[in-house]
């Protein structure tokens, strides 16, 4: 893999942990105070109304927003270590850095076009540079004909 792409993958993946720290942050922070009555009950029914679920268990909406919320973390930090990994033990692999970048940047898509569809433009934007770095460290370079 040339330089270049090998210095985008690994953007790539140290944007992908930059990016699950923030959201890790802004999960911590938790919520904005509620603007106004109607909101805060929302915020309200949010938190304090159950549901029951299988096996016995009761949750709120609000706990499968913070779960789903931890998740996107965990799952943006794992790529983005998994990648570093991989470059470290495996740079010298065009083929397997190649297909990994190939395999992130198809990843990275799919949670692009959930991100446009479902979330806001701040995760949005951190993953749209990821999908952009893998995207170009994945395409291949031009084979040298043989003469």
């Amino acid at each position: 893999m040339p330089a270049r792409q090998l210095w985008l993958f690994k953007f790539g993946c140290w944007a992908s942990l930059v990016s699950a720290a923030v959201h890790l942050a802004g999960h911590v922070i938790g919520l904005q105070a509620p603007a106004n009555a109607i909101e805060r009950q929302l915020v309200q029914l949010a938190s304090e109304y159950h549901m029951a679920m299988p096996g016995g268990s009761e949750r709120s909406l609000m706990d499968f927003l913070n779960g789903f919320s931890l998740m996107f973390a965990l799952m943006l930090a794992t790529l983005g270590s998994v990648g570093l990994i991989v470059e470290k033990r495996g740079h010298g692999d065009p083929m397997l850095m190649l297909g990994v970048a190939r395999a992130f940047t198809v990843a990275t898509t799919a949670v692009l076009v959930v991100s446009v569809t479902h979330f806001f433009i701040v995760p949005t934007l951190f993953i749209a540079v990821l999908v952009v770095c893998f995207f170009c460290a994945s395409v291949q370079a031009p084979i040298e004909p043989v003469e």
